[in-house]
């Protein structure tokens, strides 16, 4: 007798429903929600930690102006880290790109959380702070753009929209993580949690990391890069075409960008750092913002 069913049959290569796709699009996803996850757990501990940390030695109104002082190295660095990330993605693929700038945002937001305080090792605290942070900035302008682009080249013509939104939705999915994971270390007594608690979520980073490399390392490179890599000695400096060619299209792309990130830095960040500063619970704040409607440019 011949069975009534039968098995659904595999979608094609060219279908966003495909084994390969589906991968490729938990990798913009992943990678993008873990790169954020990192770049702003930053945000939150600068708003509510680092003041008392690493510039305790100054007036509550500096040691809050130094440390979202830092927390502007990363920004400042974005741009230098996509600049990087995407002249070498032109030059020898996404995929392996990707792979590094995992790699270091992991590694600055982990050696964050074993940063001595500077009442243990004096000014260079808040010097290898910096350094993490522009670090941290230079990985996440590698990520973003570059999980977009894998998510685009792979994606078959007419869904490379939808599929570049992947990388987008990673972004805040991030930021509420983050968010989350220094409310809950915010239960800790103050002396704990000033202590070590803060610490919890930033090494908790390492095992973030490896999570996404396990998805990152089975994507293939695209198609599309695989068709034109003979064609790579002639694109030696992609970055040049693009202040060339496009430099209207850059210049409109970076105000919009700086619009985004000063709105958000202002809603997410500073009204933070001056609730907790005048008072407020650290917690409640940070579970109110938690559900504020997220925009991937924070």
């Amino acid at each position: 007798m011949t069975s009534t069913t039968e098995s659904s049959p595999e979608p094609p290569e060219n279908s966003l429903n495909s084994r390969h796709m589906r991968r490729i699009l938990a990798s913009s996803f992943m990678g993008s929600a873990i790169e954020y996850y990192d770049f702003l757990l930053y945000a939150t501990a600068a708003a509510v930690v680092f003041g008392e940390v690493f510039f305790n030695s100054l007036s509550p109104a500096l040691a809050s102006f130094a440390s979202l002082g830092t927390l502007a190295a990363g920004y400042v660095a974005r741009p230098l880290g996509a600049a990087i990330f995407g002249h070498f993605g032109d030059r020898i693929g996404r995929k392996g790109v990707l792979v590094a700038s995992m790699l270091m945002m992991g590694a600055a937001t982990t050696a964050m959380g074993l940063l001595p305080s500077t009442a243990q090792i004096g000014a260079i605290a808040p010097v290898l702070l910096i350094v993490l942070r522009v670090l941290q900035g230079i990985a996440v302008g590698g990520e973003w753009g570059g999980a977009m682009l894998i998510a685009i080249k792979h994606a078959p013509g007419g869904r490379r929209g939808f599929a570049a939104s992947f990388a987008n939705l990673g972004a805040p999915a991030g930021a509420i993580l983050a968010t989350v994971a220094v409310s809950l270390t915010t239960l800790l007594p103050d002396e704990q949690f000033f202590s070590w608690g803060w610490r919890l979520p930033f090494l908790l980073s390492i095992l973030l990391v490896a999570l996404g490399l396990i998805i990152r390392l089975k994507i293939a490179e695209s198609p599309l890069f695989q068709r034109f890599e003979a064609e790579a000695e002639q694109r030696r400096t992609p970055i040049v075409t693009v202040f060339s060619k496009y430099p209207k299209n850059l210049v409109l792309g970076v105000l919009t960008g700086i619009s985004q990130f000063t709105i958000a830095g202002i809603a997410t960040v500073w009204a933070v750092n001056f609730a907790v500063v005048n008072g407020a619970d650290k917690t409640g704040v940070l579970n109110s913002r938690r559900w504020r409607p997220w925009s991937c440019s924070s």
